[in-house]
């Protein structure tokens, strides 16, 4: 089936991850598809409610790489974020045979502009 690459900057642990992003994800596995999903969790959240997390996806075809999100100094952080998204992105690109990206929001969009440039 189908390997996609999900990047969202928004961590699947905030609010919107659990309210949007997951119930979304969860259909599309459950039609078969294998989604490699890259978000940037923060702290707090992440620590309170990965295993919630991975209790939902633990029996469908979604695969979590959570990296933290920085929020100092401003500007370095989301530069630095960045960097790690197009780094982490290229590796889970080439490790997986991912033949459909989806960037949610601006930032994302980077890891994925990035990976098409390539």
């Amino acid at each position: 089936m189908l390997n996609i690459l999900y990047i969202t900057y928004d961590g699947l642990t905030d609010h919107l991850g659990q309210s949007q992003v997951l119930p979304y994800l969860l259909g599309l596995a459950n039609k078969g598809y294998h989604i490699h999903v890259l978000s940037f969790e923060k702290k707090q959240p992440y620590y309170h409610r990965k295993e919630i997390i991975e209790e939902q996806i633990k029996n469908a075809t979604i695969y979590w790489y959570p990296k933290f999100y920085t929020k100092f100094p401003p500007i370095i952080s989301t530069v630095y974020d960045i960097i790690v998204l197009k780094k982490e992105s290229e590796r889970i690109y080439r490790k997986h045979n991912i033949k459909l990206v989806h960037c949610r929001s601006y930032i994302a969009a980077f890891g994925g502009l990035f990976l098409k440039q390539k």
